[in-house]
């Protein structure tokens, strides 16, 4: 039933491997029949869904419309510190590709969906669960360290499971075991179809490799994502259109043989590629060439592009109907079950009380042993004993800071940290603030820190900042050798929290992409109602900024020189962090340019001038008499 496929290359991170044999992508069909060997009576459960599918394809509408369906889902990451541990950038990258393809948006330009009428608007969606089983805050993301993630099987489930009830579990690996194929090549995912989990609730979800999901990462781009898109319609209940060969082509018999679906022809064999004109089977009738672009099929993730309504049906008819509850996905999307995983019927993450720990928030690293009781999670993706640690060899002050022995690990690695969920509401214009040490081991050392935030525990994270190669390390300073800073060579960061200071869970995540530099080092995070007294001198003279008289009495004037165009932000605040003046916003030209500041309604005392400019940001104080 399986075409050879001659000259496919994959490319999993730094492997690299070229199939000449037999490709399996799919191994649902064959893991199933494991399952029957082990329990027949499994065959029972499915006749009955195939009869009540059967059933209800009389009687449901072909245009069925209705509400929308709503999935928890939970990928459960299965690695070794290698690019198996994909990033939560690639999950969500997959989610979105999901729920384009359940809802009828795919990109395939050469096919308008919304004209075409074999194209299904499936009613489904997919969201991260915001709760695991017990209730916990979660971003629907588990990292579990195993070898079985190489040749993985079903024994990885058992490393991390939620209840197949409530959630879909999606377990992400470096390898699956083509053993149940024959050893037919490379195998990149397999579902557990529904009328297999009366008998294996323990086992119910998805396996898949990590270079399928999404596009970004170490996703393929030649599967578009789509291969969960495939082993998700296993999972709801449809066949391969394949199924059976050149069988149920005819109005008597498409709902019982084949893929008993009426509106996908039969297909004699998988279909690899794009070749939408072939036309495999002759006795349908009418004779239709083969529907290659359903995502049931093997073609091209970046050919496929639709579900048709008979296959909507079915799926309604067997996971989304009150009766043959034992095998429904409807248990998963109900009300109650949405509620316990932190989702609402419209598909919205519910709102949930605000964190006990509230802005002003101070945290210096002074110990290891307090990180995870003080909230603080280490996400040291790809070296886990070599990735941020509490160390005393350095510290802006107090005796210690936490840091990235970055020389000695392998490039192209990535590895992280997060803060505890803060309460931002308590102070009127939040800054974050902390100090950072780097260097370059050499001038074309570009390693990469980028610092984000969340008030979804994680499951839509923004960019906050990002700083690289010779913009984030000490200025002229290079060390071939291990970086320890001293006391001088710490820059003081301050970021504006001004657009998020209605987030009651804001959750701050570093991350550091090894890109062949030095150490790093950060001390001293806070999120307070004012920016860092410490000023980026440099920064001040790359920009030739001045401001005078200062102290101002009733005009200052400012100045400052731009060596490209660029976006321009001076802002006045005042020692509590509240906004009182925005001096600047404009996008401005290249070349010297001034300004003036008048004393007008404003009371004395101290304020703060924050100018902005590309990714380059500093604070400067101002005294008003």
């Amino acid at each position: 039933m399986y075409k050879s496929l001659l000259t496919l290359t994959i490319f999993f991170g730094s492997i690299s491997v070229s199939i000449s044999q037999n490709f399996t992508p799919c191994l649902t069909d064959q893991i199933h029949q494991q399952a029957i060997l082990k329990n027949p009576e499994i065959i029972r459960y499915e006749n009955a869904a195939n009869k009540l599918a059967n059933e209800q394809t009389n009687t449901i509408p072909l245009f069925k419309t209705g509400a929308i369906y709503f999935i928890p889902v939970v990928f459960h990451i299965i690695h070794q510190s290698g690019t198996e541990n994909i990033s939560q950038a690639q999950i969500m990258d997959e989610l979105r590709i999901l729920n384009e393809d359940y809802r009828k948006l795919g990109r395939d330009a050469s096919d308008s969906l919304s004209t075409n009428p074999l194209a299904a608007d499936m009613q489904i969606e997919f969201r991260l669960a915001q709760y695991d089983p017990n209730g916990k805050k979660s971003d629907g993301i588990n990292r579990i360290a195993s070898t079985l993630t190489v040749n993985a099987d079903n024994s990885v489930k058992s490393l991390s499971y939620w209840d197949s009830n409530r959630y879909l579990n999606i377990w992400v690996v470096n390898s699956i075991n083509n053993t149940a194929a024959g050893q037919l090549g490379t195998v990149l995912g397999y579902a557990q179809f529904p009328w297999d989990r009366v008998s294996y609730p323990t086992t119910d979800g998805i396996i898949v490799r990590a270079d399928q999901i999404g596009t970004v990462g170490i996703g393929q781009t030649s599967q578009a994502g789509r291969t969960l898109t495939h082993e998700i319609g296993h999972w709801l209940g449809l066949y391969h259109p394949f199924q059976d060969g050149c069988v149920g082509g005819t109005s008597s018999n498409c709902s019982t043989q084949g893929d008993k679906v009426c509106d996908t022809p039969p297909v004699l064999s998988p279909s690899f590629g794009c070749s939408t004109n072939q036309n495999s089977c002759s006795n349908d009738s009418p004779d239709l060439p083969d529907l290659v672009k359903d995502y049931m099929d093997y073609a091209d993730g970046t050919c496929m592009n639709l579900f048709t309504y008979g296959q909507k049906n079915r799926v309604f008819s067997i996971s989304f109907t009150g009766s043959a509850s034992n095998y429904n996905r409807v248990t998963a999307a109900s009300a109650n079950n949405l509620v316990s995983a932190g989702i609402g019927a419209t598909g919205n993450y519910l709102s949930v009380s605000a964190s006990t720990k509230k802005a002003p928030y101070t945290y210096g690293f002074e110990s290891s042993g307090s990180l995870a009781t003080d909230g603080w999670i280490l996400n040291n993706f790809n070296n886990p004993t070599n990735g941020w640690q509490i160390k005393s060899t350095a510290f802006q002050s107090g005796s210690s800071c936490i840091m990235l022995p970055n020389l000695t690990n392998a490039s192209n690695t990535r590895d992280g940290f997060q803060s505890p969920e803060i309460d931002l509401t308590t102070v009127a214009t939040p800054f974050l603030n902390f100090y950072c040490a780097y260097a370059q081991t050499n001038p074309s050392s570009n390693d990469i820190l980028n610092v984000y935030i969340s008030d979804t525990f994680g499951i839509d994270e923004k960019l906050l900042w990002t700083s690289n190669g010779g913009s984030l390390s000490n200025g002229a300073l290079q060390y071939p050798s291990a970086y320890i800073p001293n006391s001088s060579q710490w820059k003081p960061i301050t970021i504006s929290l001004s657009s998020y200071k209605y987030f009651t869970h804001a959750r701050v995540r570093y991350e550091f992409q090894n890109r062949r530099g030095n150490n790093i080092y950060i001390d001293n995070f806070s999120i307070s109602n004012t920016p860092l007294s410490g000023i980026d001198e440099a920064k001040k003279l790359l920009y030739k900024f001045s401001l005078y008289p200062n102290p101002l009495n009733s005009m200052a004037t400012i100045s400052y020189e731009l060596q490209q165009n660029d976006k321009v932000k001076i802002l006045l605040y005042d020692m509590m962090g509240r906004e009182v003046m925005i001096v600047e916003d404009a996008q401005m030209e290249s070349g010297l340019h001034t300004l003036t500041i008048n004393k007008g309604n404003l009371n004395s005392g101290m304020y703060f001038i924050r100018f902005e400019s590309g990714e380059n940001t500093f604070n400067h104080k101002l005294l008003i008499n």
